[in-house]
Formats: structure tokens, C-alpha cells, sequence
């Protein structure tokens, strides 16, 4: 049996090493893109669930295709959160913006959004102990602060979500694009065709 700290110390390189190829990040700014114009008609309310459920489901696709091939895949037995806690997180986060997009503390939505977003990319830092989340955390923070001084000054909220939305795909895209780049170009696919579900090697660096 492998010692309990070495396997932590593994674990947390095989979550570091997950966040290595951008396409969370990537996924995130197009689905801020895609979501962006329903804050400037309720009627697009389709975009909002589109791009939501690009973000949930996409990255795991692409890994699959992309990631595991260059860089293996490791599986850990652990307590984690069950799939259909975070769909219902998502649900519950897309119904209280819904929410507050239609009633009079609309106002609000650009601060609760950035702050939501923010604590989110945080949270995701510190469980993969990666910088560039905390990061965009300090961005999407900052976006909501900029987006409730310009609703105060009397600023359409639907317009100022709109545009922070846009915004943050602007920051995220492209932050994500080098990751992505950067990452391909360090894991070449491996010459043999090895089965992700076979291979178990994590990247040191």
C-alpha cells in the first residue's frame, strides 16, 4: 500500500495537471459570450441554458478527445461531490439569475454574478492549486463591483451584464487559448496508442 502522503502529493499533481489545458477556461469565456444577449432580451433565454450546459458538459468531452491521450488518466477513490448535485447547483444558479433578471433588484445582477463566478473560480484554485484561478477570480470580482458603480449611476443592469459577460469571455478566451497552446505543445501525443483507461502517469511539471 502506497503511504497516504505520497498518494495526496500525487493526487494533487494529477488535479494540477487537469487544469494544465486551458479548455475549462476556454468553455467558460464562450459560454459568457453565449449567454451575454439573453440579459438583453428574456426571450433568448435559450442561450442561458446553452451555454450553461456547454460549461458542464463540454470540458469532460474534450478531455477526453484531447487531454487523457497526452497525459493519461488517473482515477482516485475518494468522497466527491455526486453529478447530479452539481446539474442541481446549476439549475438553482440558473433559476436566481432568471430571478433576478425579472424583478426590481435586477440592479444587483452584474455584483451577485461577479461575486458568484468569483468565489467559484476561487474555489477552484485552491482544489487544484492553480494560480490562474485565483486570477480570474480577481477579475469576475472586479467586474461585478465595475458592473454595480455603472447600475448606481442609473445604467441599464440588462446592458451592464451584458457587457461584463462580454468582457469576462474577452479576458477568459484568449487566457485559455495560451494554456491551451502552451499544453499541446509540451504533450505531444505519444507515439503508441495507449487506452486512457489503462494509463495512470501524471506530469511532474
Amino acid at each position: 500500500m502506497m503511504d497516504p502522503v505520497v498518494v495526496k502529493e500525487v493526487e494533487k499533481r494529477a488535479r494540477r495537471a487537469l487544469r494544465q489545458d486551458g479548455l475549462a477556461i476556454i468553455i467558460a469565456g464562450v459560454a459568457f459570450a453565449i449567454i451575454a444577449p439573453f440579459f438583453l432580451d428574456e426571450r433568448l433565454g435559450f442561450l442561458l441554458i446553452l451555454g450553461t450546459g456547454l460549461y458542464v458538459f463540454l470540458p469532460e468531452i474534450l478531455r477526453k478527445r484531447f487531454v487523457y491521450p497526452r497525459i493519461g488518466y488517473v482515477k482516485f477513490k475518494e468522497k466527491k461531490a455526486k453529478p447530479w448535485k452539481l446539474h442541481i447547483s446549476t439549475i438553482l444558479l440558473v433559476l436566481f439569475v432568471i430571478v433576478l433578471k425579472l424583478n426590481a433588484y435586477n440592479w444587483l445582477l452584474p455584483l451577485y454574478l461577479g461575486v458568484v463566478f468569483g468565489v467559484i473560480a476561487f474555489a477552484i484554485g485552491y482544489w487544484y492549486k492553480t494560480v490562474i484561478e485565483y486570477i480570474i477570480s480577481a477579475f469576475m470580482l472586479l467586474s461585478g463591483v465595475i458592473g454595480i458603480i455603472a447600475t448606481t449611476y442609473g445604467n441599464d443592469p440588462g446592458i451592464v451584464t451584458a457587457v461584463q459577460f462580454w468582457g469576462l469571455a474577452a479576458i477568459l478566451i484568449p487566457i485559455g487559448l495560451f494554456r491551451l497552446t502552451r499544453f499541446l505543445r509540451i504533450y505531444p501525443i505519444p507515439s503508441e496508442d495507449v487506452s486512457s483507461s489503462e494509463v495512470s502517469n501524471v506530469p511532474t511539471h
